[in-house]
């Protein structure tokens, strides 16, 4: 009877995130999946990565979408806050990647449900470009890169539906979309207070990793200083860096440390504020985008911190992991690495 309940509040949950985004003025981003690798160019020397992820699990998330925006093809630089400010202002060459993240809300034993559209429907609807896409997320992401504040602009949204091209096939998704941006760059960060919410560095040298047990002992050191912990708390740090992996190349695990009292909030049917929750714990493969993540906000209803993924990979663009890491290593031998 229990599990009963708790199927039937999360069915509830998630229904109310549909109902409000059926406006008027629903905005629909596109997703073009293709087999393999899935690279095109969509503003001057700037290239968007599509990757189309399938999961197998039972309690945690079973498709990705990624769009990843780079200009270069295989390094991957330190935070230029510089540059991020100038790509508000005229969108050119960035210096760091982008990476903007779609992930259907599907409940726990559901499949992703889609309606099939005609182009005439398309045209009809208000879609928003993958070249827009970016414009709206770099000014979000360089606040976040300079300041630090609790009414930060939110690096997640639901107002977004999703449609997925195949082919000259067009398919609408049903299920609410949870869009997240991350921003991608190279730093060295030892100290919690250098690791910054949506700014995710993927350092191959010496990087500083932090487990939800480290801050449980620095909160014990200090008495439980709420002064001092309120300098942890709404940041994504990282946990592991490994190339053990089905895809043998170097993938970064992560997880959101959200402010302790978020546990109280309810989900907002129409705005994500920051202080929600977005991915959870999850993991990055670099000019890729996210491999897995966990949404226990808004799949299991709690805030679990640093979670290890236990579910498996399927494939990603129709390829099974090893077969899409080998052609990643081939395409990109120096920005993709693992053991050999």
């Amino acid at each position: 009877m229990f599990r009963l309940l708790v199927k039937a509040k999360l069915h509830f949950i998630l229904l109310c995130l549909v109902i409000p985004l059926y406006g008027y003025n629903q905005e629909f981003i596109v997703f073009e999946r293709k087999t393999g690798l899935n690279s095109k160019q969509v503003h001057s020397n700037l290239f968007l990565s599509q990757t189309d992820v399938v999961l197998k699990s039972g309690d945690t998330t079973v498709r990705i979408f990624n769009y990843y925006y780079s200009s270069e093809k295989e390094w991957i630089g330190p935070l230029n806050v510089k540059s991020l400010y100038e790509n508000t202002q005229h969108l050119k060459s960035l210096a760091n990647d982008v990476l903007i993240t779609a992930v259907p809300l599907i409940n726990p034993g559901d499949t992703l449900l889609r309606t099939k559209i005609t182009e005439k429907e398309l045209l009809s609807l208000n879609v928003v470009s993958p070249d827009q896409m970016l414009k709206n997320a770099l000014p979000l992401l360089y606040t976040h890169a300079t300041s630090r504040d609790f009414s930060m602009p939110a690096l997640k949204t639901i107002q977004y539906k999703l449609i997925i091209k195949e082919g000259n096939q067009y398919y609408k998704i049903t299920q609410p979309i949870l869009v997240v941006y991350n921003l991608i760059c190279n730093d060295l960060w030892y100290f919690p207070n250098e690791f910054k919410d949506g700014i995710l560095t993927v350092s191959d040298r010496y990087i500083k990793k932090y487990n939800i047990s480290d801050f449980e002992r620095m909160r014990n050191e200090t008495g439980n200083n709420g002064f001092l912990w309120k300098k942890l708390y709404d940041r994504t740090y990282i946990s592991n860096v490994s190339d053990d992996n089905d895809f043998n190349a170097r993938v970064f695990s992560y997880w959101e440390f959200p402010n302790g009292d978020v546990q109280s909030i309810s989900l907002k049917p129409k705005v994500l504020r920051q202080y929600h929750p977005g991915l959870g714990s999850f993991s990055l493969l670099p000019k890729i985008g996210i491999v897995n993540c966990t949404l226990d906000y808004y799949l299991k209803n709690q805030i679990l911190f640093n979670q290890r993924s236990s579910f498996q990979i399927i494939s990603v663009n129709s390829r099974i992991p090893k077969e899409f890491g080998a052609l990643l290593k081939r395409a990109l031998p120096k920005a993709i690495k693992g053991s050999e």
